[in-house]
């Protein structure tokens, strides 16, 4: 199987309080992009527009398994 590296931009939601069994609820996959330069920008943006709400954006570095 073949895979190309990506950046997964992710998001947190804290409302609730993060523990282990709300972690799967408060965890969502934003977007996926293909440079590191690409989901910083975008995480400093999405990070700026939620300022002072209770979601925090950060990346990870993922692989897309090709067709």
């Amino acid at each position: 199987m073949n895979y190309e590296q990506a950046f997964a931009i992710v998001g947190l939601d804290t409302s609730e309080g993060v523990d282990i069994g709300s972690v799967l609820e408060a965890i969502a996959v934003e977007k996926v992009v293909w440079t590191r330069e690409r989901a910083e920008s975008k995480v400093l943006r999405l990070n700026r527009l939620k300022e002072g709400e209770s979601v925090v954006y950060f990346w990870t570095l993922t692989r897309v398994e090709q067709r």
